[in-house]
């Protein structure tokens, strides 16, 4: 496991989501190498706090996210999660299941350049959430135009804000990508643990 690799990058994503409790939203940019250390330690940190969340998962299935919590012990019954992966990657893979939205891929989180209707009503169903966790926003950016990928972001927050939630971000760089830096002004934190410039 890579969290020791950078134990000091870790702590910054803990220190940041410690704040979280005055501040509304946090986008973290991590070097490919430390995306699960990085998402694990996020996870860890906002369930700890004893809250309901919602993880919108743009890169990997439903079930690798929850078996790594499991797999540290972390109770997972207050998360709820918005797959774009399994269905697109096993189409049989999406049954029914009262704590995850299937979405048949990354692409389908949008509706003509809003964000889709039937997820807005998933978090907004979801009992007193706490957290929206989104990964990756350089998935997303792979599917969509930089000004899409900003307006979901942006509704995203705006959602999190009317049911009092925390919204955190998570992405690698991007590679000269504008989107990433189109999306710095909508957050309330930024962590750099990317390693580029």
């Amino acid at each position: 496991m890579e969290v020791s690799a950078d134990a000091a990058a870790v702590g910054r994503v803990r220190n940041a989501c410690a704040k979280l409790g005055v501040k509304n939203s946090l986008m973290i940019v991590s070097q490919p190498e430390l995306l699960s250390a990085v998402r694990l330690s996020v996870l860890k940190e906002l369930l700890a706090m004893g809250h309901h969340g919602v993880y919108i998962s743009l890169s990997k299935p439903h079930t690798a996210i929850e078996h790594m919590l499991e797999k540290h012990g972390i109770d997972t019954s207050k998360m709820y999660y918005v797959d774009c992966i399994s269905t697109s990657a096993h189409p049989r893979h999406g049954q029914k299941h009262s704590r995850v939205l299937h979405v048949a891929s990354p692409e389908r989180i949008s509706d003509a350049g809003v964000l889709s209707g039937e997820i807005e009503r998933f978090i907004r169903g979801v009992s007193h959430p706490k957290f929206i966790v989104v990964d990756t926003i350089r998935t997303m950016s792979l599917y969509h135009h930089p000004k899409v990928v900003a307006s979901l972001v942006s509704r995203l927050e705006k959602i999190a804000l009317e049911i009092r939630a925390k919204l955190v971000l998570l992405t690698i760089p991007h590679g000269g990508n504008v989107s990433l830096h189109a999306l710095l002004p909508l957050f309330d934190m930024v962590i750099d643990i990317s390693g580029s410039d």
